[in-house]
């Protein structure tokens, strides 16, 4: 019989408007495992981060609980929290819950006017967004009428200035400066924007265009997890979030989101829900599922699921070091989380990514030497490596992604199928199937790939060198990816999805290996390509350095001659 901890049993109490961080501490500190928690209908305030250690088997419920976590418009980052981070725990079930914050996480309004030559740009803020002066503007994004942010305007000012001033109430304190603004009216401010403002015969923002104002763009979770290992997250909805939605850190494995989901709450003017990605995964192995999701109005990717590149600086015998992204894998070796013994790690080449052999993982030493034996194939100082233990498997469907200024899928593992989801309003692609080891050190590249019976609709919206298509498999996320041959992507088969109103390529495909493209619909696609001068821009399906492909089925309403372009 699994025992009920009830929370009014234990002094915390739905809708008292106390913040119950402490008393929830304490309470998860004396559940047993194979337990199930019980909160009340209501609101808990819960301002500050709640610790979960080394749990099994425990049921956490909502009865259409909300938990409020606190953010500070005006204040420091680190005034702002965490909602649950659950470490070594194991066969978790969360569910009945929404998540919200106690004042705004950004502003939204809409240009009122330009000035060319001051570089200003006015805009009335709704009046569900109170603004003082003192509210620290760390981005902006223009918004279409389609509602996707259509980049007219974005800035990025993520990094504050202190500056002592005069405070509202007569106080000296600290205002956090990131965009430099002014307000000049009722809820009405000026933005300062210097260079990010085009010169009027080339800038596309108007009178009228909705701008987003985040306050924040990385920081806290709702939820983040390490070392964590069957997780469900049902029935969950967050309407507003500092940062991001869930952070899995490495060695977690087994994670399910059903009915998940992240989008403004009803009523409310906000153009975005939280500031960053909702779901971030820096290591998972096993899989993820997604089912039943709806995730909309994001500040970066609905899902970027990835491993930790490193390449080799030193080789001896048996033993390597190795170096990254330093802030990452410096983490990441640290707490030992990027391998573990019998972990196969496999070897790339530098400059092609072609994966040259592998091998399987003795011990990972404290000071980053990593001890190996069973090599195969061909290992120098310069590979790159990745851990094929964080290539979890992802299955996702019955979706939605929708209005977010990145990605769908930012989707960087193996075995992966996507079906019956929708994609629409996204900056850039729906789905980005791509490593990166020049800006991000991020692994790794497709295998096992397929994506059937979506709806793929006004994605890839922006111009932007970058913004290949609305279906993406390349080599690196920016730059130029046709020096990588064939073979980074094996197995790819896309069928019976329909791609409308794409202003790009709809599928853009290079550096794969066996590519199946069957039975898929195209409407209206290629209508404001990026690189009009691009001898491939026109089509809807593009194949670059790409081997073993074939094709079946497909139509376009554009003429046959629009449908396939290969090199």
């Amino acid at each position: 019989m699994r025992k009920l901890y009830y929370l009014p049993d234990y002094g915390i109490y739905a809708d008292s408007g106390e913040d119950c961080t402490e008393k929830l501490q304490a309470f998860f500190e004396l559940v047993e495992n194979g337990a199930a928690v019980q909160f009340q209908k209501g609101d808990y305030y819960v301002l500050g981060e709640v610790k979960i250690r080394g749990k099994d088997d425990i049921k956490i419920f909502g009865s259409n609980s909300r938990i409020i976590a606190n953010f500070n418009p005006c204040g420091s980052k680190s005034e702002n929290n965490d909602v649950f981070k659950f470490y070594d725990c194991l066969n978790l079930e969360i569910a009945g819950f929404t998540f919200d914050t106690n004042n705004p996480i950004g502003a939204a309004g809409e240009v009122i006017a330009l000035d060319f030559e001051a570089k200003t740009v006015d805009v009335k803020i709704y009046d569900e967004f109170p603004v003082t002066g003192f509210e620290h503007f760390a981005a902006t994004n223009s918004f279409d009428d389609k509602g996707a942010p259509d980049y007219a305007l974005a800035t990025y000012n993520n990094i504050f200035t202190e500056c002592k001033t005069e405070m509202p109430d007569g106080s000296r304190g600290i205002r956090y400066i990131g965009l430099d603004y002014e307000v000049i009216g009722k809820n009405t401010v000026r933005l300062r924007l210097g260079r990010s403002l085009a010169d009027k015969e080339r800038c596309r923002l108007k009178i009228g265009h909705k701008i987003n104002i985040r306050y924040e763009i990385y920081g806290n979770s709702v939820f983040s997890f390490a070392f964590c290992r069957r997780v469900l997250l049902k029935d969950i909805l967050i309407n507003s979030a500092a940062s991001f939605g869930v952070t899995i850190e490495p060695r977690s494995s087994d994670f399910t989101f059903d009915n998940f989901s992240i989008r403004v709450s009803k009523g409310s003017r906000r153009l975005k829900a939280i500031n960053a990605d909702g779901i971030h995964i820096l290591g998972l192995y096993g899989s993820l599922v997604m089912k039943n999701c709806d995730i909309e109005g994001l500040g970066d990717d609905a899902l970027n699921i990835h491993g930790l590149a490193t390449v080799v600086t030193e080789l001896s015998g048996g033993e390597l070091k190795m170096t990254g992204r330093e802030y990452k894998l410096y983490y990441s070796i640290k707490n030992r989380s990027w391998a573990d013994c019998g972990d196969i790690v496999d070897i790339y080449d530098k400059n092609t990514f072609l994966k040259t052999g592998s091998f399987t993982v003795k011990e990972q030493k404290n000071d980053g030497t990593l001890i190996f034996e069973g090599l195969k194939g061909k290992l120098d100082e310069g590979s790159v490596l990745a851990n094929s233990t964080f290539y979890a498997s992802v299955h996702i469907d019955g979706c939605t992604f929708k209005h977010t200024r990145a990605r769908g899928g930012l989707i960087q593992t193996q075995n992966v199928l996507i079906e019956n989801c929708i994609f629409y309003g996204l900056s850039y692609a729906a789905m980005l199937f791509s490593p990166d080891i020049r800006t991000w050190w991020e692994v790794g590249p497709a295998k096992n790939v397929e994506i059937r019976n979506n709806v793929i609709e006004y994605c890839a919206v922006i111009e932007n060198s970058n913004n290949e298509g609305a279906l993406v498999f390349k080599s690196s996320h920016e730059g130029d990816n046709t020096a990588y041959p064939a073979g980074v992507h094996e197995k790819i088969y896309i069928h019976r999805n329909i791609f409308r109103d794409i202003p790009n390529n709809a599928i853009f495909v290079s550096a794969a290996n066996d590519v199946r493209i069957e039975e898929n619909e195209f409407y209206d696609c290629c209508k404001n390509v990026r690189r009009p001068d691009c001898e491939y821009a026109d089509y809807d399906i593009v194949a670059l350095n790409c081997r073993s492909v074939r094709l079946e089925g497909n139509s376009t309403n554009r003429g046959e001659e629009k449908l396939f372009f290969e090199n």
